[in-house]
């Protein structure tokens, strides 16, 4: 069984809302879709008692962050399965993700998966976080086995930092949930 390792540091999963959760549990069907014998796992600080369904997902979390280092560590030790980390970001969550690693003494491999465009200069600019965070980026992606990206232009950005990249990168875009029934309810209002 391939254990699949959503490595949720900031518990970022949990706090966005149902539509991101639900989209987690679909992801748990997609992947036991593609590999019968494949698991999702969330580990966070949060979220255990945050979705009944838990079929296709399963939620391992710790509260403290030595906790969350443990629960980590068993999961990923556990039985001799392959295992893949997704880490949400290219900071906390891959730092996690690293520190699991070594820790584990596992050789699984890293995706980060990028959601904004934080190749572009506009993103850098945004903030003070984000000007901070930004010397960062290259050397995670890097590291990363795998990078996934939402957007086509997002990768021409990031292959302006790191040449090469697209070698490793997938770009898949972020589902979106649109009501049936949006017209309707549009013209109510």
């Amino acid at each position: 069984m391939t254990k699949v390792i959503i490595v949720d540091l900031k518990g970022i999963i949990f706090s966005s809302g149902e539509d991101v959760i639900n989209r987690h549990l679909e992801y748990g069907i997609a992947l036991s879709r593609l590999e019968s014998n494949a698991k999702l796992y969330i580990l966070d600080r949060q979220g255990a008692n945050k979705v009944s369904n838990k079929v296709n997902l399963e939620i391992i979390s710790g509260r403290s962050i030595v906790s969350f280092f443990k629960q980590g560590i068993k999961l990923i030790q556990s039985g001799e399965d392959p295992v893949v980390l997704v880490s949400g970001d290219p900071w906390e969550s891959f730092l996690a993700s690293l520190i699991l690693r070594k820790l584990s003494r596992a050789k699984c491999p890293i995706q980060v998966q990028l959601h904004a465009d934080v190749g572009s200069q506009a993103w850098r600019r945004l903030n003070w976080r984000n000007r901070v965070r930004s010397p960062f980026l290259p050397i995670a992606l890097k590291n990363a086995e795998q990078v996934r990206c939402v957007s086509r232009t997002q990768l021409e950005n990031l292959q302006q930092l790191v040449p090469n990249i697209e070698s490793r990168t997938v770009v898949i875009p972020v589902p979106i949930k649109i009501d049936s029934k949006w017209r309707e309810k549009r013209k109510i209002g």
